[in-house]
């Protein structure tokens, strides 16, 4: 079904991609959806169907981690590229720390999440893919493609190392 789906809006010239992403988003959580349309009856996706999402999930991911190697070049990493890198990650975290603050200040349930939401903060597949849209559309930026996986690795760094400091301080005081 979703293959036949992608087809016919590749067909009308439509991006097929994204038509299954939003398939995808509106059949897991048909549930939720059905509640804001007063539509009566329960919708649960089978657990087959959920086992099935983990899986490929699963693969997805290992498949992006993957992929990010093999396009990471060590040999590309200049002092320019680390540099740059490093200054947009900064702006990332100073824009993710003035938004956990004004989420904070707005709804007082989420500031005792404030340290978590701080730190979850990583960078992935769609930014891999971005960063290979101008390559493919035959637009050259230099180092283009080695920033954005450099701070790719540097957001997944941060919130691991993140999250480790937030569970160890939990596993310490419980």
């Amino acid at each position: 079904m979703v293959f036949i789906l992608y087809s016919l809006v590749e067909l009308v010239r439509g991006n097929g991609a994204i038509a299954v992403l939003v398939f995808a988003l509106l059949l897991s959580n048909f549930n939720e959806l059905a509640k804001r349309l007063k539509v009566e009856g329960e919708f649960e996706l089978d657990t087959s169907l959920r086992a099935f999402h983990v899986e490929v999930s699963f693969f997805v991911r290992t498949f992006f981690f993957i992929f990010v190697g093999l396009m990471f070049d060590v040999r590309a990493l200049k002092s320019e590229v680390v540099i740059m890198a490093g200054i947009i990650f900064l702006i990332l975290l100073v824009a993710r720390i003035l938004g956990v603050v004004v989420i904070g200040l707005s709804d007082k349930k989420l500031s005792p999440f404030a340290k978590s939401i701080l730190s979850l903060m990583p960078r992935g597949l769609a930014a891999a893919v971005l960063a290979l849209l101008p390559l493919s559309a035959g637009i050259i930026i230099p180092h283009f493609a080695q920033i954005v996986f450099s701070i790719i690795i540097l957001t997944n760094l941060a919130t691991t190392f993140g999250v480790f400091l937030i569970e160890r301080k939990r596993s310490t005081a419980v």
